[in-house]
């Protein structure tokens, strides 16, 4: 009974340690394969859960020439972008521009991954309709922007490019929006998937130890 009861808590301990563990993977937006190093390649490379399988953004988005990061986040404009200083783009054409750069070169299928045909796929839609939202625009006063669309339909003769005014609503509320949150590829800092921590390893060889001698005993 007490070897039992060491063994739940090291199990315990050991998942809440491995439950930080990052689940990223790094999707080539060409062939599918996985990318194990992001500094190996400047085209686009899909930021992938792994455990879900939801697009969570990309990385070496060209967009007129200059590479961007795109993340897809599923929360109020404040939190994402805070105010005006926050936007990534200030016009329309330039929000049209970013939007049509997800439709050519992040919403794909590629190898097993079908983010253009199944819209759900990404973070924060649920819907066979994905609005990807790029403010351009906030107006302080009535606490709204403006922001240009990169919508992802199912039927692919339907995905297009929109505009439309918005006000502070949490998008994890609608089951078709997502921000999308791009940053310059030059300024990234590369997320590493996280290696087992020296306690969770000390509680796996504990572990390991306590079921042997149960096993000799």
């Amino acid at each position: 009974m007490k070897i039992t009861k060491i063994k739940m808590i090291l199990i315990s301990g050991l998942l809440l340690c491995t439950s930080t563990f990052s689940h990223a993977a790094f999707i080539s937006a060409l062939d599918g394969s996985e990318i194990s190093d992001l500094n190996s390649v400047t085209s686009t490379v899909l930021d992938v859960d792994d455990i879900t399988g939801n697009l969570m953004g990309a990385f070496n988005i060209d967009i007129v020439g200059v590479l961007y990061d795109v993340a897809f986040i599923d929360d109020r404009f404040s939190n994402v972008f805070g105010d005006a200083s926050g936007l990534d783009v200030t016009d329309l054409a330039t929000a049209m521009t970013f939007a049509a750069a997800l439709n050519d070169s992040v919403f794909v299928d590629v190898g097993q991954y079908k983010f253009d045909s199944d819209p759900t796929a990404t973070n924060g839609c649920e819907f066979i309709r994905c609005q990807a939202n790029i403010p351009y625009q906030f107006d302080s006063l009535f606490f709204a922007w403006s922001m240009g669309l990169a919508i992802n339909v199912v039927d692919d003769a339907l995905d297009r490019f929109d505009t439309k005014g918005q006000r502070n609503n949490d998008l994890s509320e609608f089951s078709f929006d997502v921000y999308a949150d791009f940053s310059l590829a030059s300024e990234r800092v590369i997320p590493q998937v996280s290696e087992p921590s020296m306690l969770a390893m000390l509680l796996f060889g504990v572990l390991c130890f306590v079921q042997r001698k149960r096993t000799v005993s």
